[in-house]
């Protein structure tokens, strides 16, 4: 099963997940991100914070935004 890390960043600041949850899929992962996204939003943090959902080697792949909106982050490609 594969495992997902979700990180919260903002401009100039990240905190990272350092142990990661298992899920079945990339789906099923994004919606524990909106739900983690949701919480910080409950609990009143800047607007500016996402949760970034990255897989296990490192590569990031959507941010979560407190409201809820799932923004896909494209590959990084070699100049």
């Amino acid at each position: 099963m594969p495992r997902y890390f979700f990180h919260m960043d903002r401009r100039d600041d990240r905190i990272d997940d350092v142990s990661g949850t298992e899920f079945s899929d990339l789906e099923t992962a994004i919606g524990h991100a909106v739900r983690i996204a949701r919480q910080l939003e409950a609990e009143a943090f800047s607007p500016d914070w996402l949760i970034v959902v990255a897989e296990e080697n490192g590569r990031d792949l959507v941010e979560v935004t407190q409201g809820g909106e799932i923004r896909p982050i494209p590959p990084l490609t070699s100049p």
